[in-house]
């Protein structure tokens, strides 16, 4: 299957979905997602993530706005004539039916003649590895060999647009980055646009050329992987996506932050009042207590994760995760890192975000 000659976008204008008078699922959702990009939708559960991929494929209704293909209106089509191939989280084969079979299905419902659709669905399975084994049933194939057939079947429509609805979630940890290489290879070399909803933050930080972040049926923040990770738009973005601390502070007048009784050599802009301080395990310093400009922390615990050493600390009342990498021993003078041990914790400014606290204002920060 080559590469289409037209790399074909997509675009969501104020895409709504309401279920009675209950809050929105989808809240008037605008995005644009270029032609041959793999964009990510992350966010909790109930987020509306699974929403507006049923809703782009048709297998729901819109209570308002439009879904354009390639700036194509196709929000009043049915799903079978949108040229979308979806991929379900629980493959969705039919189970009387060979991968083949299965692969060819939606050829059949599109009236492809008998020589082309063994054309496609021969193509479909050798992109996907799996030519030798069309013959057998769901059931004679594993959990990872069930989902390359779901992806076969949705790529054999030649689809303009791929829709990923969690695919991988049933699968061991191994082979879910094993097929994840493989549709990340797939999607780039066939040039399709696709959307990857997933609840797994590291697989969409590994593989999305960009990420959309949805809370309760809104757009958070959208940008490149990088960008959501190191610049979150906000304190949700900030505590959901990766692996970070959340320290409650005060921010003073000027800008200067205070935690507990310690006043940290940082500043950041907005109003006085409590705020949250957000800063990632991997960004932050262990030194010996009484160091300038420390934050003081105990010690409270350490576990060993083959690549790093984790340590588990308190400061300023709240739990803080430091990365120790495995290689770096504790710099003398520095902590021995025993339980109970004080040290003084330290960061770029450049690393921290601040936010106004999502705490009621009246306790204790």
């Amino acid at each position: 299957m080559s590469a289409p000659q037209t790399l074909v976008p997509l675009a969501l204008d104020r895409l709504a979905k309401r279920y009675g008078t209950a809050p929105p699922a989808l809240a008037a959702l605008s995005l644009e997602v270029a032609g041959g990009e793999l964009l990510g939708l992350v966010g909790p559960s109930g987020c509306g993530k699974t929403t507006a991929l049923r809703l782009i494929a048709g297998l729901t209704p819109a209570s308002g706005g439009r879904v354009l293909v390639g700036g194509r209106d196709i929000t009043a089509l049915p799903a079978h004539a949108r040229g979308i191939g979806l991929v379900f989280q629980n493959y969705a084969l039919f189970p009387h039916m060979t991968a083949a079979d299965n692969v060819a299905f939606g050829l059949r419902m599109r009236g492809l003649p008998a020589a082309e659709r063994h054309a496609r669905t021969a193509e479909a399975l050798a992109m996907v590895r799996l030519s030798h084994l069309g013959g057998r049933k769901p059931r004679a194939l594993s959990g990872g060999q069930q989902q390359r057939v779901a992806l076969a079947r949705a790529l054999a429509i030649r689809p303009n647009l791929l829709l990923l609805d969690e695919p991988l979630s049933n699968l061991d940890a191994g082979l879910r980055a094993e097929l994840l290489a493989e549709i990340r290879t797939l999607q780039r070399r066939l040039g399709i646009t696709a959307l990857f909803v997933t609840h797994d933050q590291g697989e969409a930080l590994a593989v999305c050329d960009r990420i959309a972040v949805l809370r309760d049926g809104r757009l958070e923040q959208v940008g490149t992987p990088r960008e959501v990770h190191d610049r979150p738009a906000s304190g949700f973005v900030a505590g959901f996506v990766g692996r970070t601390n959340r320290i409650p502070a005060e921010r003073l007048a000027g800008g200067a932050l205070r935690v507990g009784g310690t006043l940290l050599p940082a500043l950041a802009d907005g109003p006085a009042g409590p705020v949250d301080l957000f800063v990632r395990p991997h960004r932050i310093r262990v030194g010996a207590a009484g160091g300038a400009g420390g934050l003081p922390a105990v010690l409270r615990g350490t576990a060993f994760l083959g690549d790093r050493i984790a340590l588990s600390l308190e400061a300023g009342g709240a739990p803080v995760t430091v990365d120790w990498p495995v290689e770096a021993a504790p710099p003398a003078p520095g902590p021995a890192l025993t339980p109970g041990e004080t040290v003084a914790l330290s960061w770029d400014p450049a690393d921290m975000a601040v936010f106004a606290a999502t705490r009621p204002a009246d306790a204790p920060p």
